[in-house]
């Protein structure tokens, strides 16, 4: 346990069992007396209160030790990981979203993970919609990787999440690693809706005009990609439109022109 002075043994044993138990009125007041219990670990456990807090899912009281300076970012001695990475890897959004502003987005588990990539890791339970995840990517650096080279958002290509798809790509750079797993997720495993969402996105142009050739030249089928006919689609209208507005409009005779005999007229 890091020494904390000035509290005894007794206290420390109240000042954990508080953590784990969500006892904010117990954290403030004994916080307020030694604010250096913040800091302190657990004799067994070897994380802080904070850590205790998150495990325990326990967000009122997290919120409680943030307040008094506890650290999202320190990390438990056995585990390697941080209160932040611990709300990652346990889907707990809530405690996500409450410990980001005090959390060093570039930290990594023990396998490279950032706490964005664990969370894209286990997408599905947490359904979130393209905005949810746009917000969270904004936070991150794009060009953070994972012991093995993979991004947050090649991760989702790979597991089919189309909104984190969408709201990663609104935040991060779409590399040549990610676009190949979003072409092999349609080529070899005939899964084509990543691709799909990929090649409608601004960031997805060269990629898009790929595709387009392996359909004109009968290796894609355009049925398996509806988001891109429906892009097409709008594409022509709109260019329809702007060709109707700049065309000149028909010439109109003055009535007073047209009321002539033709013999005045000619």
């Amino acid at each position: 346990m890091e020494r904390v002075y000035g509290a005894s043994g007794e206290t420390l044993g109240v000042w954990f069992s508080a953590a784990e138990a969500g006892d904010e009125a117990t954290l403030e007041k004994l916080a307020a007396k030694n604010p250096k219990l913040v800091h302190a670990r657990h004799p067994l456990k070897s994380g802080s209160a904070l850590w205790l807090a998150v495990q325990w899912k326990r967000l009122d009281a997290a919120r409680c030790l943030l307040s008094h300076g506890a650290s999202a970012s320190q990390t438990e001695t056995v585990s390697g990981a941080s209160p932040f990475l611990l709300a990652c890897t346990h889907c707990d959004l809530e405690m996500v979203e409450l410990l980001l502003p005090f959390a060093d987005t570039t930290q990594k588990g023990p396998s490279g993970a950032t706490g964005l990539m664990m969370l894209v890791a286990r997408g599905r339970r947490l359904n979130l919609d393209r905005e949810r995840w746009g917000r969270l990517a904004e936070r991150f650096n794009p060009e953070d990787r994972d012991g093995v080279g993979n991004s947050a958002l090649s991760l989702a290509v790979s597991r089919g999440l189309l909104a984190a798809v969408e709201g990663l790509l609104d935040h991060l750079p779409l590399l040549a690693r990610d676009r190949k797993a979003a072409w092999v997720s349609a080529q070899r495993r005939g899964e084509p809706e990543v691709l799909d969402t990929v090649i409608v996105h601004p960031k997805g142009e060269e990629l898009r005009g790929k595709v387009q050739e392996a359909i004109a030249a009968g290796e894609m089928k355009m049925a398996d990609f509806p988001k891109l006919a429906r892009f097409l689609a709008q594409e022509e209208a709109q260019t329809l439109r702007q060709a109707m507005a700049a065309a000149p409009g028909p010439e109109f005779k003055t009535s007073t022109e047209t009321a002539l005999p033709l013999s005045r007229r000619l």
